[in-house]
């Protein structure tokens, strides 16, 4: 029986907080009586409600004991007994709040109790505690998820907790709450629960790096996971003792390199850069400066496998319908999908995030990049391929499970909640399928990929693949013509449709694919800046949304920015005689130019900025009709006017303008994949290096030293992902900032979206792995 992997919990920053050292602590309350608590719903200051549901309290509070201890008691049901009004969501909260008298708490920045859960039947707990503060930062701050953090418990056992919060307000501290989420039950476990709070602490101690560019003092920040022998090879630092530093071989102590700490003053800081480019001896080493020593990482060939298999173990884990070991038996049989007068249930694939939804384009999107890579890995590594296909090919049920007629498909579906399996009660969720082209574009396009993934393998599969490509492919060039009004950018849909039509073209050989990709490949060009503007930094190469260039194309969240590049370079590719070759050749250089220049700005860690903004009231306002972005015009305009700034109206930030969606992995990961794709085509090795930085990023060459892949390499920060439990091989959707700044920010606060675990950048992460397996 296939088994999740396991996370090796001394390797994670939870962890390394319960080692530290209490320099001050007071108790706040010993938990034996209801002086200064209630029984509440969802508490906001602001009076923000994010679901109707979670207006009235729910469940019981008592004092009793627990093995000698004082403890509050919460009891709560799973679920209610009415329809839940908040479609897709749960049923409500439990919250036991404790008052607090305006107290001023900055003399401290953890708060620790401890918790004995009572899940009778369950694999997975998980708590909420929020923080109130009623000052100059007024929290919580349900918009921008501040002031709220979750915990994944052990079940029937006591759990230690602890929260640092140093980057909070906390001067005017008027309240804390313990809260419960109802989100259903599994069938057989049961519908009650408790926990059992006891010994509830302030304390302070010397808090993990948050906020800001810089590294934590006398620590090095590296590539967890390692360095491959053809790239460069760096680490970051701030205040180490000595010039030098060496570079020693762990299996016997050997100093096989040292030299020189370098010193370097960027738009972002001042920093120490320790260079090790020019050694390519492989093996597993650290690098020692003076009394400053990191965590062993190799050097070689192939040594991003192993972030492979864990992030294929992610998908594994985030199967639905399907019995996931430890973590959930066949689930949602009662999740359905309609068309006119059409139904059919539809769990399958994968969960979508840390909650339980459920998004046919992330899944078609993710099992592209699996089937890509194992093509690529088939001969070098026949065992990981293997795993690759068969969890694509799940997805790939899935996507093919969510077709209706007249090109009708399942998009996004919100479920946060375990349901009984039954069809015919109250907890049976219905989501109407929608006629997108977009979706049929990524349908024809991952279909068709499938086609040619499962050609030998399965001819059957083959047949069903292709066939529904074609169909998709045709309705979503019926649909296209009339995609203006649509919130998809045109110049997206263009990317898709020429990547679809491409794989078309290559799996049938018809040419009338490759000629619809030729002209689709025609409104890219049209939208991309070719002129240098009249700047006081002039930058040019980015593309517009659509051929009358009103608006600059930028994601805030989940990206697709990459898909224009990579269909001019897979276009060039296939079909570099053709006359237009040479345009598409310089649409890929400028984009090149583009991203050499902006590159510079995020030294010595080479994150690529999310992108130029306009301050122009007039496009900030066509921007806002993406939804996800939800900015105010003012916030809008203070976040852009934080970037660097190009000129009077146009500034560079480092991420994106936001507002409640915040995180930046699915930005850099979509954007490297452009970046790597015109690196091989141009044979650019500095553009393959800006690639190499942004994957180094995120398994701790970054300013926080962490490793945003839940088991790889160290200091691993909680993720969200409440209802299956810490995965192995999970990405968060990323480092965000604090308010309006354009400064990274990754608190130990671990909260939706920022710290979620999602499998757009899991996907973007396998897209990459492509690419690098080729160069490596």
């Amino acid at each position: 029986m296939r088994k999740p992997m396991v996370m090796d919990w001394e390797q994670t920053s939870y962890w390394h907080h319960q080692q530290k050292q209490v320099v001050a602590d007071r108790q706040l309350d010993d938990m034996s009586h209801a002086t200064n608590w209630q029984l509440m719903g969802h508490v906001s200051l602001s009076g923000l409600k994010q679901f109707s549901s979670w207006e009235e309290p729910n469940g019981t509070m008592i004092f009793t004991q627990r093995d000698g201890k004082p403890v509050l008691r919460m009891h709560s049901s799973t679920t209610t007994q009415k329809p839940n009004p908040d479609k897709g969501r749960g049923w409500g909260v439990t919250t036991c709040y404790r008052h607090f008298d305006h107290q001023d708490w900055r003399e401290y920045n953890r708060i620790s109790f401890d918790v004995y859960p009572d899940f009778p039947g369950f694999r997975i707990v998980s708590l909420c505690m929020i923080l109130y503060n009623d000052g100059e930062m007024k929290l919580p701050n349900d918009e921008v998820r501040e002031g709220l953090h979750f915990v994944i418990l052990k079940n029937h056992q006591w759990n230690h907790v602890t929260w640092e919060f140093p980057e909070l307000g906390r001067e005017n501290v008027v309240g804390f709450a313990l809260q419960y989420r109802l989100q259903g039950n599994e069938p057989g476990a049961s519908n009650q629960i408790s926990f059992d709070f006891t010994d509830l602490r302030l304390q302070r101690v010397d808090c993990d790096h948050a906020r800001g560019w810089v590294p934590h003092h006398k620590e090095i920040t590296f590539s967890h996971t390692g360095y491959s022998l053809k790239s460069n090879k760096t680490a970051i630092a701030s205040g180490l003792d000595g010039d030098s530093f060496q570079l020693i071989r762990l299996t016997d102590g050997e100093t096989v390199f040292e030299n020189t700490i370098q010193t370097c003053k960027t738009h972002t800081g001042r920093y120490q850069v320790l260079d090790f480019s020019s050694f390519d001896k492989p093996g597993r080493y650290f690098i020692q400066a003076n009394d400053t020593i990191t965590q062993p990482f190799e050097i070689g060939q192939d040594i991003w496998n192993k972030t492979i298999e864990k992030v294929a173990n992610f998908f594994f884990v985030e199967r639905c319908g399907y019995p996931v070991p430890g973590v959930h038996d066949v689930c949602h049989a009662d999740f359905m999908g309609r068309y006119k007068d059409q139904i059919k249930v539809i769990n399958g694939g994968w969960h979508d995030a840390g909650d339980l939804s459920q998004n046919a384009a992330n899944t078609a999107d993710a099992a592209v990049g699996m089937m890509k890579l194992a093509m690529v890995l088939k001969i070098k590594n026949p065992r990981l391929a293997e795993i690759l296909l068969d969890e694509a090919r799940w997805g790939m049920d899935y996507v093919l499970k969510t077709r209706f007629t007249d090109g009708a498909r399942m998009g996004f579906v919100a479920l946060d909640f375990w349901s009984d399996g039954v069809i015919g009660n109250i907890d049976d969720i219905i989501n109407d399928a929608k006629i997108d082209a977009e979706f049929n574009y990524v349908g024809a396009w991952s279909q068709a990929i499938a086609a040619k993934a499962y050609q030998h393998s399965d001819p059957a599969f083959y047949y069903r693949c292709l066939n529904a490509a074609i169909e998709d492919f045709e309705w979503a060039e019926k649909q296209s013509v009339s995609y203006a009004s649509k919130r998809t950018p045109l110049i997206s849909l263009f990317g898709i449709a020429v990547q679809a039509a491409l794989e078309l073209y290559e799996v049938t050989k018809d040419e009338k694919y490759l000629d619809v990709a030729i002209k689709h490949a025609d409104s890219i060009l049209l939208s991309q800046q070719t002129d240098i503007p009249d700047w006081d930094i002039p930058i040019r190469g980015f593309f517009y949304t659509n051929p009358s260039k009103n608006t600059i194309f930028h994601f805030p969240h989940l990206s697709q920015d990459q898909r224009p590049i990579c269909a001019l370079n897979q276009l060039y590719a296939v079909a570099s005689d053709h006359p237009n070759s040479s345009k598409w050749l310089q649409a890929i250089e400028l984009y090149a130019e583009y991203i050499h220049a902006i590159s510079k700005f995020s030294q010595p860690y080479g994150m690529i900025p999310a992108g130029i903004y306009s301050a122009s009231p007039d496009e900030i306002m066509r921007y806002k009709e993406d939804p996800t972005v939800g900015c105010k015009l003012e916030e809008a305009q203070e976040q852009i006017k934080n970037g660097i700034r190009l000129s009077d109206t146009y500034y560079l930030r480092h991420f994106p303008v936001w507002h409640t969606l915040r995180g930046n992995s699915g930005i850099m990961l979509s954007t490297a994949r452009a970046i790597l794709e015109s690196a091989k085509t141009l044979n650019d090795q500095e553009l393959l290096e800006i690639g190499r930085r942004q994957v180094e990023w995120h398994v701790g060459r970054n300013p926080h030293n962490q490793s945003l892949i839940w088991g790889e390499g160290y200091n691993c920060s909680p993720q969200y992902s409440a209802m299956s439990g810490d995965i192995v091989g999970s990405l968060p959707v990323g480092v965000q900032t604090q308010g309006n700044e354009d400064i990274p920010y990754y608190p130990h606060s671990n909260c939706y979206n920022y710290k979620e675990v999602w499998v757009q950048p899991a996907g973007r992460w396998l897209w990459l792995m492509e690419i690098l397996t080729e160069f490596d």
